[in-house]
């Protein structure tokens, strides 16, 4: 954990002497209403005319610097323990409007507490938040506050001298750091960078310049994360970040309102092909998105916005970053040999996509055999069974799109959401006719579905192919994995691919095996069970597990609907990562014992990972787990929550593959 209020003992002794000279300075000046005498112009060397310029602007500017004491709330955010010691803000209004970081109220005070000027305290109230920029604006009753100039933005100079303003350490004097303006539009077009000396300290308090004019709120910020934490462990790296006074003004008004801001979405997604590389050209339209409603397309181009030329994702990244949901800007597109402008307005959040469910499954055929669409089973209580479809029909059409396979079925289904309503088109013994169904949400529980039929033998077995118990390697790597591929492997059916990565402390090779061959033979599927390094799993074998199964794609025939990685334990860690960010490659994730991480990424409707999570109810870490899956079904992810009885310590009995296997066996469907 980080302790927040050792990183604020640490940075007051790092200015302290900086501190005192300028708190000399200011009594001085304070009391003779004046900086100290100077000397003779001509003898005064270049390091004193600077200091006394610097004292000059803390002077003019810490009158609107006040300190904040928050009482109550939680001590620990995350994996960062929260100490409740004062911290800075800045007044944007006379009439008792201070602005501030909302770092500083991460515990989520009972109490806030403002001291202005000559140690007046007041209560304040928390009246809104900026969360694209991580502000905080508070209200005290209190007149005639002073308020900060505002420095252009015009005026923003690199190279330009900075002073960093908090008032943490003591109510009477600011803390000061000084250094330079050291780049323009960072965080996404929604920063100033500042090498002064940034932290906890002077957080929420004023960058100004030399005048005394303020450029921006201190915030801490990351150009890789949003959330409110962000930035904190760049505070002793020479990095800082100001939130441009000027930019807060123009809606502070918003904020006085109550309206809570938030980052403009627009919803596309494209190729991640680094952000300085290449045009702009969308890869995804998200579902219910801005981009939908205004009629883009995958493989339009972005080549404008509010006309500025887009030359690539950073371009757009930077122009798009400032603005708030319900700002509207106007894209310039390319579509073919056709360009044209289209009006925008963005929004704060785009609806989960909720994946919709009609409940058929697919009569698995011969590669060589792909059509037509033919429906192996119905799912008891589903749309499709409420519509009248019946195993032996064939879809035919989905709404105008024709189906001449399953897959085509998956492909016309896939951005269509729970609650929509969608025309098949079905035949049946020659017969066409049209049914209406309206999707449903996935089930939270495994369906009850019939036995997949067995896969036939083939007339000859396949040559050097593998088949039963065997152990292999894959090129670069001198790690020996198992597998078990079923003994009459017939290559022209696809059969579901299981990644089993094994707890750290027991590798569980003939006991999981034990459990999973009768349902490869009956099920048709493939069993592969890669070892971690060093009997920990890390991310040195991220790279060896994705080897393997591309080895094991390579060799035989693999549905990638059905291909799962399963994570015991510690295993699912590693099970995790790969399906939240190896989506291409792994269909769906499947947990035993494992809570699920924290950061949610949005569901992608084209390529929609799957979660079957379970825990064992007299496990000490069954809580954890349930209330890991929040979040998860918050964003709508297809997710099956399944606590069985018992601590778990044996591991997965074969009532927990059972429903696995029946899992794999629904996930080809629709």
């Amino acid at each position: 954990m980080k302790l927040m209020s050792e990183t604020i003992l640490r940075d007051a002794r790092v200015l302290r002497r900086s501190r005192v000279s300028f708190g000399a300075a200011l009594v001085l000046a304070a009391i003779f209403g004046t900086p100290v005498a100077p000397l003779s112009a001509q003898s005064i060397p270049l390091p004193i005319l600077e200091e006394r310029a610097f004292q000059q602007a803390a002077l003019k500017a810490e009158a609107s610097v006040v300190r904040i004491e928050t009482i109550g709330g939680v001590d620990v955010i995350g994996e960062t323990l929260i100490a409740n010691g004062p911290t800075s803000g800045v007044v944007v209004g006379a009439d008792g409007w201070i602005i501030t970081s909302s770092f500083n109220f991460l515990s989520q005070p009972t109490s806030i507490l403002v001291t202005v000027g000559e140690g007046q305290r007041h209560p304040a109230r928390l009246v809104a938040k900026d969360e694209s920029r991580q502000l905080t604006l508070l209200k005290i009753d209190a007149e005639g506050l002073k308020t900060l100039e505002a420095v252009p933005r015009e005026e923003f100079r690199v190279g330009q001298w900075t002073i960093a303003l908090g008032r943490t350490l003591e109510p009477t004097f600011p803390n000061v750091s000084v250094g330079i303006l050291s780049a323009l539009n960072r965080i996404s077009g929604k920063a100033i960078q500042t090498d002064a000396k940034i932290s906890p300290v002077n957080y929420g308090g004023a960058l100004v310049d030399l005048n005394g004019r303020c450029l921006g709120i201190i915030v801490p910020m990351s150009p890789d994360r949003e959330e409110v934490t962000a930035g904190v462990d760049w505070y002793d790296s020479g990095i800082g970040f100001a939130v441009p006074l000027v930019d807060i003004l123009r809606v502070v008004d918003r904020l006085k309102a109550g309206e809570t801001l938030k980052p403009g979405r627009l919803g596309i997604l494209y190729p991640d092909k680094g952000l300085l590389t290449g045009e702009v050209k969308i890869d995804k339209v998200r579902p219910r998105s801005p981009a939908e409603a205004a009629g883009l397309l995958a493989n339009d181009v972005i080549v404008g916005l509010d006309g500025q030329e887009v030359d690539r994702a950073a371009t757009l990244k930077q122009l798009l970053g400032p603005k708030y949901g319900g700002d509207s800007v106007v894209l310039k597109v390319r579509r073919g040999s056709e360009t044209f402008e289209k009006p925008v307005t963005l929004v704060s959040q785009i609806p989960p996509f909720e994946l919709g469910f009609l409940g058929l499954l697919p009569e698995r055929k011969p590669k060589s055999e792909p059509g037509p669409a033919s429906i192996r089973a119905v799912l008891p209580g589903s749309p499709a069974e409420t519509a009248g479809l019946k195993p032996g029909m064939a879809v035919i059409k989905v709404g105008d799109k024709s189906t001449p396979s399953f897959a085509d079925v998956q492909t016309a289904l896939e951005t269509q959401a729970a609650g929509d309503k969608v025309t098949l088109e079905i035949e049946e013994k020659g017969q066409k006719s049209t049914r209406e169904a309206t999707l449903a949400a996935t089930p939270e529980a495994v369906p009850e579905t019939p036995a997949a039929p067995v896969i036939p033998t083939p007339a000859e077995a396949p040559k050097d192919l593998k088949t039963g118990r065997f152990v292999d390697t894959i090129e670069g790597d001198d790690r020996r994995f198992w597998a078990y591929v079923p003994e009459h492997y017939n290559p022209a059916f696809s059969y579901g691919l299981v990644v089993w990565l094994h707890p750290e402390a027991d590798k569980r090779e003939a006991s999981t095996l034990e459990l999973w061959k009768s349902h490869c033979e009956e099920r048709g599927l493939i069993l592969v069970a890669p070892p971690a390094s060093n009997e920990e799993w890390g991310a040195s074998d991220v790279e060896f597990v994705l080897g393997v199964i591309a080895k094991m794609q390579k060799r035989y025939t693999i549905d990638p609907v059905r291909t799962v990685v399963v994570g015991e334990a510690e295993g699912g860690r590693l099970a995790l990562f790969l399906g939240l960010t190896k989506r291409d490659v792994v269909a769906a994730v499947a947990t035993i014992g494992f809570a699920l991480p924290a950061r949610v990424p949005e569901v992608d409707p084209e390529n929609p990972v799957r979660f079957h999570v379970s825990t064992f109810d007299g496990s000490p870490t069954a809580s954890a787990i349930r209330k890991s899956i929040e979040p998860y079904r918050k964003e709508k992810y297809p997710l099956i929550l399944q606590e069985w009885k018992g601590a778990g310590q044996e591991g997965p009995t074969a009532e927990t593959v059972g429903e696995l296997v029946r899992w794999i066996d629904t996930l080809d469907g629709v």
